[in-house]
């Protein structure tokens, strides 16, 4: 295929990116389990993604990396927040469609920083998974998801208090 310019091929591997991700998260959401089973899965599966992939992500999400990444030309740049929300609203199926963005900013929020601030730190993958850091981190990252899908009041309050309402829908 040929491409343009640069930014032709950056927006076509960040593409790419958000394909692969979304395959790797539909896989997830497939499997037969509890809907907070899925749930953790799919964010785990995310994590994994950003690790197996780490030049990737950086560009898709634009860590130490400087690109245009128009959003028009991004076809499939919503995939993963659609895939995600899909399985948070199968879990709390009364909630309001600003609960469930709010319960999926906090999630993304949490694991997103800290594969960014593992990223930017430089520490090492295979220096974190040998001091058992990543199963930590997942516990607890397990943990905040199942508080935030029992009480997504307290990312209510950090969106309101702390950030003005960045994420008011």
């Amino acid at each position: 295929e040929y491409f343009a310019n640069k930014d032709a091929i950056l927006i076509a591997l960040t593409n790419n990116g958000y394909s692969a991700l979304s395959k790797m998260l539909t896989k997830e959401q497939k499997e037969d389990n509890e809907p907070l089973e899925i749930l953790q899965k799919m964010w785990k599966a995310y994590w994994d993604f950003a690790f197996k992939n780490e030049e990737l992500y950086k560009l898709m999400f634009g860590i130490q990396i400087s690109c245009p990444k128009p959003e028009g030309e991004i076809a499939n740049l919503r995939d993963p927040e659609t895939i995600i929300i899909s399985s948070i609203k199968k879990l709390k199926p009364t909630a309001s469609n600003a609960e469930i963005k709010q319960t999926y900013y906090a999630m993304l929020s949490f694991i997103h920083g800290l594969i960014s601030f593992n990223i930017v730190v430089e520490k090492k993958n295979e220096e974190f998974n040998e001091n058992n850091e990543k199963e930590n981190i997942l516990r607890n990252e397990e943990e905040l998801v199942q508080r935030l899908l029992k009480n997504p009041e307290m990312f209510y309050l950090i969106n309101d208090e702390i950030l003005g309402g960045v994420f008011d829908v």
